[in-house]
């Protein structure tokens, strides 16, 4: 059985034929039985084997699928099993071009429909369709931003479109805040790529309120997110400048830099925050005089 992604460069991807697609959705249901029970696990690290193989045949299907596939994963939809539930979700999710065209309306109701779930990987998937699928929010997805479950609503900032919504900008402002950190990272991120002109001041200051955050990786979203408004290209080359050897970038660089090229009050309350932690000997100098000039401004 042919299960390679091969197509030339000036063909369309050749579909599998039925014997051999038939034979992904017995492996797929192989791997989804040898799950069960598996529970959660926390980073990549610890991923078991046969989700990753899981995955490789979700792709294979999305890349080679027939129509044959897009009718099984409607139909696994609407089965008692979360778990064929959201795996059908999952392959209906990033069907190629044509099948997206074709089952659109379909995808669009499963989704709908799925959000309704009270299982937390069904209600994933359904969420995560919508980003793919270009669907919009619905008054569920808004619901779903006040799941206790910290990765629902993680995923509900992740699939929040950035324009200039008024509510779905109220949204993000909201998860913003949010109490895991993992969630205020991709809402403020998101609130960094709103950029119209009508953007309001309640977005900037939710991004202010992010200069001081606990998490590192939320610091930097909002730096770079609100030093981006300020000058853009100016920005994206002093955070390229700031990687270091494993690829991350050096806060306190990036804060004293945005603080000196454009000094304003909004600085203070950061790099006061900076200067009193106590790993804070490396740069002490720089945003000292940072702050300096910006108490000034």
């Amino acid at each position: 059985m042919d299960l390679s992604n091969s197509a030339s460069p000036d063909s369309a991807p050749r579909q599998l034929d039925a014997r051999t697609e038939d034979f992904v959705w017995e492996r797929i249901e192989v791997y989804l039985s040898l799950l069960e029970g598996w529970g959660d696990w926390e980073d990549e690290e610890d991923e078991p084997w046969m989700h990753t193989e899981l995955w490789e045949l979700i792709r294979l299907l999305h890349w080679r699928g027939s129509h044959r596939s897009a009718e099984r994963a409607v139909a696994w939809t609407k089965s008692t099993s979360p778990e064929r539930i959201y795996t059908g979700l999952d392959v209906l999710a990033q069907l190629r071009w044509e099948q997206q065209e074709l089952y659109r309306d379909v995808a669009q109701e499963a989704s709908n429909r799925c959000l309704e779930s009270e299982d937390v990987d069904v209600l994933q998937s359904a969420l995560a369709m919508r980003v793919h699928r270009q669907f919009g929010h619905t008054d569920r997805v808004f619901e779903l931003a006040r799941h206790p479950h910290d990765f629902l609503r993680q995923t509900v900032a992740w699939i929040t479109p950035h324009k200039d919504d008024a509510a779905e900008v109220e949204l993000l402002i909201e998860l913003s805040r949010d109490p895991d950190s993992d969630v205020r990272d991709w809402a403020t991120f998101g609130l960094g790529q709103i950029y119209s002109e009508h953007s309001g001041s309640d977005l900037l200051q939710a991004i202010e309120a992010r200069f001081t955050d606990s998490d590192i990786a939320v610091r930097m979203e909002a730096f770079l997110g609100y030093g981006e408004r300020l000058d853009a290209k100016w920005t994206d080359d002093l955070m390229s400048a700031e990687l270091d050897q494993e690829g991350c970038v050096r806060e306190w660089k990036v804060l004293a830099g945005l603080a000196k090229r454009f000094p304003h009050q909004r600085w203070i309350a950061p790099l006061e925050f900076h200067l009193a932690q106590e790993d804070c000997e490396e740069g002490w100098g720089e945003l000292r005089a940072a702050l300096d000039l910006n108490t000034k401004a």
